[in-house]
């Protein structure tokens, strides 16, 4: 949303220097937002907040403390044409001669003030999706279905907080969307429901609750884990849930309310999916609801359809725009990528690794199938004991799924353990048969390269993964230029 300042200055009541009052904002510089927001912002008229946080691990919503009052000197000397909003008495004395600057109490309570006006002028409905792995791509999905007949806005951050939420409401929140979707994670057990707090859903589903958590801060086991992002059905009224787990299973008498889902048909759940041909099949109350052919078959790519789709059942959606939506989808922040060709599929997962993601990865309804890895990140920094074991037993459990495991030899040395026998290193000679098989399906990993264009540099885990590339090109079963245009 765009501010003039007599709406600023009203909400605020700030004391102002060297407005004429007929400024109109088009940023409010809070937090510098992420993926697709970042391309809509206009910064020609900014408003810049010297926001600060000093004890990072207190909350802990950071990695690190971050202090805008410290550079506010070279900010401004490199912009001039940004205004200034600070409750820094000091930054005030130094610049009100000169610059447009407006002195508040407390910024915390100036940009809540300029949330809660946008958030109640718009009165959107809330869609959250929150779990241990895949959230970011569920979201994205459910945005793509509730496109189809709503005006969505995605708010999207590798890790939301709330400085950033409040400033990507307060940015991009416009009367014409009718609903806001988002994903709500987690670093402390609070953090849902501090979210939640600031932000409440209307329609709210968690995907699963894996280890992926354990370990970080005060979370110590799966059930530290639920009752931190049970937190996301405050003030929903029917909450959704993936009863495959069972720990969700095991608590979904606390929601007596609450709407199912998942593939294992003995659980009889109120939304099942299943495949039959590479094609979904979503049945509701045992009738069957649609038919589907998404971009992967994977069973945590299933449970983000499940989700989607009961979430867009609730917003009274059609069945024919919820088909439209899943059969059209495909993720946007580029952490998989799916290529047809020659009989062949070929599955990039370019995000950090750890076991849990390489688990719900090896759970696909593809046969038979190979993972190639050429560099892996199997931790998340926190690296306990305990945590490490659980890592090594995922793995090796994620490997066992896969007809075939192939590493790079830079990685070689990390998998072995007694846990991690499933695996050889790849040669040339290797990679030419495989390619030469039919109907085949290789899952290739490699950490977070899908962040920048696929490296051509010669070295270490790049050079391991141009390799492989290298070999699929040869063979016809991508082309390199057509993976890049597609990101």
């Amino acid at each position: 949303m765009k501010f003039d300042f007599d709406t600023i200055n009203t909400l605020l009541k700030g004391e102002c220097y060297n407005f004429n009052g007929s400024e109109f904002f088009t940023f409010l510089n809070i937090a510098k937002p992420s993926g697709d927001l970042l391309e809509q912002i206009d910064t020609s008229n900014e408003l810049y907040f010297t926001v600060y946080e000093t004890d990072y691990s207190k909350e802990g919503w950071y990695d690190t403390n971050f202090d805008r009052r410290q550079y506010i000197d070279t900010v401004l000397s490199h912009r001039k044409d940004i205004s200034v909003i600070t409750d820094n008495k000091q930054i005030l004395e130094r610049y009100k001669a000169s610059r447009k600057i407006m002195y508040v109490p407390s910024l915390p309570h100036a940009i809540n003030k300029l949330y809660t006006y946008t958030l109640n002028k718009v009165k959107p409905k809330v869609a959250a999706l929150t779990g241990s792995v895949g959230k970011t791509t569920g979201t994205v999905l459910l945005e793509n279905i509730l496109n189809s007949n709503q005006s969505i806005l995605r708010l999207y951050s590798k890790r939301i907080t709330p400085l950033n939420l409040r400033s990507m409401v307060v940015n991009f929140l416009e009367e014409k969307h009718n609903f806001i979707a988002l994903e709500m994670s987690m670093n402390r057990k609070n953090h849902i429901q501090k979210l939640v707090e600031i932000l409440p859903p209307d329609y709210a589903a968690i995907l699963n609750i894996t280890t992926a958590h354990i370990g970080s801060q005060d979370i110590h086991n799966q059930n530290d884990i639920w009752e931190s992002k049970k937190s996301i059905f405050k003030e929903v009224r029917q909450p959704i849930l993936n009863i495959d787990y069972p720990i969700m299973e095991k608590h979904k008498k606390e929601f007596p309310n609450a709407l199912s889902f998942g593939i294992n048909k003995e659980k009889n759940p109120d939304l099942l999916g299943k495949v039959e041909n590479n094609k979904l099949q979503i049945w509701h109350k045992k009738k069957l609801l649609l038919e589907c052919s998404p971009y992967i078959l994977t069973e945590l790519s299933v449970y983000q359809i499940l989700a989607s789709t009961s979430i867009a059942l609730q917003a009274k959606l059609s069945i024919e725009n919820i088909r439209q939506g899943i059969n059209s989808f495909t993720p946007k922040e580029h952490r998989i990528l799916s290529y047809n060709n020659n009989n062949h599929k070929v599955i990039f997962d370019g995000d950090i690794t750890l076991s849990a993601r390489l688990k719900e990865l090896a759970n696909n309804f593809y046969s038979p199938t190979t993972l190639i890895i050429s560099n892996l990140y199997t931790h998340n920094g926190n690296d306990t004991p305990s945590n490490i074991e659980i890592q090594k037993q995922e793995l090796a459990d994620a490997f066992n799924k896969f007809g075939r495991v192939l590493v790079s030899d830079n990685i070689r040395d990390i998998l072995l353990d007694k846990k991690l026998q499933k695996f050889q290193t790849f040669s040339p000679k290797d990679l030419e048969k495989m390619i030469k098989e039919q109907s085949h399906t290789y899952f290739i990993h490699h950490s977070v390269f899908f962040r920048n264009n696929i490296p051509e540099q010669k070295n270490g885990a790049y050079h391991e993964l141009s390799f492989i590339l290298n070999q699929f090109e040869k063979n016809s079963l991508f082309n390199r230029k057509l993976i890049n245009k597609e990101r």
